[in-house]
């Protein structure tokens, strides 16, 4: 799709030769994934509006949440990526794609790929190719095509997404890549240099995703004879395809929206039994101002599309409102199907009424925690109606083990073994894959090292406080501690951040039994201590040149709760890092050693650039099951009563030990999740009422380091406090 007016693909010659289509009518080129119904939506505008508009989506309750939370709540289980090489300002091109493939992943989304073979729209008569390919021949586009289909997709794989289908060009009626794969209107011999094309983006999508399916897209899906004559003409030429998939706009083909899924579903069952092949729905959309009709219309397409066979339907750029995009980002698109108040409409409730089947997101194959540590085995199904769960271990169903996530407590070796999860529900049931739980004896279990938060530095309530903990069940002696706050570094090469705190100050608290605390100690410019910069490299930690006012403090603490307080020396103001690590010798520690097993951090948090990121670090050689937390609503009640909290905090949590970084959770409103709320209680948090917007994540994670990034859903700001606790 183009979100302007295109002109209308080229008359197709009505009739194929009979001699051409019966070598290949049932010869499927693929067999279809064995997966639930796709309700899919090409969502590829989100990011972009976001960040260029500040546009917020909320859940039809209002709830602001992010575009894939908001499109799953209605049943959305798939989305739709276009992929440009070259785009101005990035929207599209890769990195832009790899984030959002692997937000739909985190979710259980399975994505599609619509490479475009373009910088900017490609679709009917319009294909103009990259401008770095511009003056390239069949072979030169050929190599070209295999590599950038291997460039996206090897992103993906690297950051452990996945794919599911591949669409080879947008709206190719006419061919691609002109004038080297152009088509309409030049006679059916042209094919020869589209297959070409086709096939080496085949090959190098079957390299990548081996079980992907690629998907040739045609616009125009009323009009059974334009496809019948681009395939019988593809096919004959030797073109390698796994699905046909079609555009379904009753606006575009100027038709009521009965005929329009009539004449669809007439093609879709035409391309099945003539080809072999499955088809899909690629794009539909209907008019944002008429929500009622664009209901009776999906509400017909999707059953049709299933009964013709279909993979799935996807709406185009449903998430549009607010007359996005502007002029300059290529004309209002008014086939959007969300309110004026970023809500989904409600056009899109079609995709819940009609039922989604249970589907899995892929989980890790295999979790080792430390003997009588926990661990949290997680297969979230997006359903509707809601899934009921059954785990099993082994193959045999696990006595009240009957939701979405299953908490293994003092795993001993009799908790070892494959665990799966069932969901069913009216539409459909699915298993997940098999989890291998191993559960190791080891002197260097999973344990945290390290947490740092960076944050903007104002006065009075508001400058940096991180908490932390020392202790452990079983544990004795103290814990050596370096304490680290920076300011000036940060402003310098390689960091290079702006208005960052010239001159941080750094005190050390231990709290006592009523709420009260104790200064222990204050820390200015730390003057190219050598101790200090000896265990800073010990741990990890990035060096400061020796005149720097950046503050540190070393310490051997006893077994308490403590915080670390940066603020302006001079109640001056900027950006400031505080860091706590554990500095435990490398091969000292034992199981009976202290360690931290609670570490936060209550921040300002801003928009922007000025969001707060938390980090920490699990080290040791198994991994760590922690309870991640983001309050903000809960601050401003009693016993708190906190002023100018954060009302919708939005919690991520990112695995950025790995390129490009890996989204692995996000939640905005924890839903009062009876799990959550348990280990919560177990662990000393505070508690949060069942309905409060707090956030949190629970989860076992391998040694390595992770972020929990904090920011407004609706992109507003206030304090919050972001907790990271040890599940023993």
């Amino acid at each position: 799709m183009n979100p302007r007016p295109t002109e209308t693909c080229a008359p197709r010659r009505a009739a194929a030769a009979a001699a051409l289509c019966a070598a290949f009518l049932l010869r499927p080129s693929a067999a279809p994934a064995a997966a639930p119904f796709a309700n899919g939506a090409d969502a590829s505008w989100y990011t972009q509006m976001v960040h260029d508009a500040g546009y917020v989506f909320r859940t039809q309750q209002g709830v602001p949440q992010p575009c894939p939370n908001v499109l799953q709540g209605v049943g959305i289980n798939a989305v739709r990526l276009r992929v440009w090489l070259n785009p101005a300002g990035g929207w599209c091109g890769q990195s832009d794609v790899v984030a959002k493939a692997l937000a739909a992943n985190a979710l259980g989304q399975r994505v599609m790929l619509d490479f475009h073979f373009s910088d900017t729209w490609a679709s009917g008569t319009t294909q103009a190719p990259p401008a770095a390919w511009q003056n390239y021949d069949l072979a030169q586009m050929e190599t070209a095509v295999a590599g950038e289909v291997t460039s996206v997709l090897g992103a993906i794989q690297q950051a452990g997404g996945s794919v599911s289908w591949v669409q080879l060009g947008n709206e190719i009626n006419d061919g691609m890549l002109f004038p080297v794969g152009e088509v309409g209107g030049q006679g059916d011999s042209s094919f020869a240099n589209l297959e070409g094309l086709i096939n080496a983006g085949y090959t190098a999508v079957k390299a990548a995703f081996p079980d992907a399916l690629v998907v040739i897209h045609l616009s125009n899906g009323e009009n059974k004879g334009d496809f019948e004559w681009f395939f019988d003409n593809l096919k004959g030429a030797g073109g390698q395809f796994d699905v046909i998939g079609m555009s379904a706009y009753p606006f575009w083909a100027n038709l009521s929206w009965q005929d329009e899924v009539t004449e669809a579903a007439t093609t879709l069952a035409d391309m099945q039994s003539r080809y072999g092949v499955p088809t899909m729905v690629c794009e539909c959309g209907y008019a944002e101002s008429d929500p009622q009709d664009c209901y009776s219309f999906l509400s017909a397409l999707i059953p049709a599309a299933k009964q013709a066979g279909a993979l799935g339907v996807f709406y185009w750029e449903p998430e549009c409102y607010g007359n996005w995009p502007s002029a300059a980002n290529g004309g209002t698109y008014a086939m959007g199907a969300f309110t004026a108040n970023g809500e989904p409409s409600k056009g899109m409730n079609a995709f819940a009424d009609s039922g989604v089947a249970p589907y899995f997101a892929p989980q890790p194959a295999q979790v080792t925690v430390a003997s009588g540590s926990s661990a949290v085995l997680s297969a979230p199904a997006s359903a509707f109606p809601s899934a009921a769960y059954q785990w099993s271990l082994n193959g045999s169903p696990i006595a009240g083990a009957t939701g979405p996530s299953l908490l293994v407590s003092g795993a001993t070796p009799a908790d070892a073994g494959t665990y799966a999860c069932t969901a069913a529900n009216s539409a459909g049931s699915a298993t997940s894959a098999g989890m291998a739980l191993a559960v190791a004896s080891t002197p260097d279990p999973g344990r945290l090292t390290n947490i740092s938060c960076r944050a903007q530095v104002g006065t009075g309530g508001n400058i940096i406080i991180a908490g932390f903990v020392v202790g452990g069940s079983g544990t004795s002696g103290d814990l050596s501690v370096l304490i680290r706050g920076t300011g000036p570094t940060l402003g310098q090469s390689p960091y290079d951040v702006p208005a960052v705190l010239p001159d941080p100050q750094l005190e050390l608290y231990r709290s006592n039994i009523g709420g009260t605390s104790t200064l222990l100690q204050t820390a200015g410019a730390w003057g190219g201590n050598a101790l200090i910069a000896s265990t800073a490299a010990s741990v990890g930690a990035f060096s400061w040149p020796l005149a720097s006012l950046d503050s540190a403090i070393l310490a051997s603490l006893p077994q308490s709760g403590y915080t670390a307080q940066v603020a302006g020396k001079g109640g001056d103001t900027g950006v400031a890092l505080v860091e706590v690590y554990d500095a435990t010798p490398a091969g000292t520690y034992t199981l009976a050693s202290p360690r931290l097993t609670n570490l936060s951090a209550r921040v300002q948090v801003g928009t922007g650039a000025n969001v707060v990121f938390a980090g920490f670090v699990i080290g040791g050689t198994t991994a760590k099951t922690v309870l991640i937390r983001a309050s903000g609503p809960t601050l401003a009640l009693a016993p708190f009563n906190l002023t100018g909290t954060l009302p919708d905090p939005q919690l991520t949590l990112t695995n950025v030990g790995v390129t490009p970084n890996l989204v692995m959770a996000i939640n905005s409103g924890w839903g009062g999740d009876s799990l959550t709320a348990s280990v919560a209680a177990s662990v000393g948090a505070f508690p949060w009422a069942s309905s409060s917007a707090d956030c949190a994540v629970l989860v076992t994670l391998p040694p390595g380091n992770y972020t929990a990034g904090v920011a407004g859903a609706a992109g507003d700001s206030g304090l919050s406090l972001v907790e990271v606790y040890e599940v023993p």
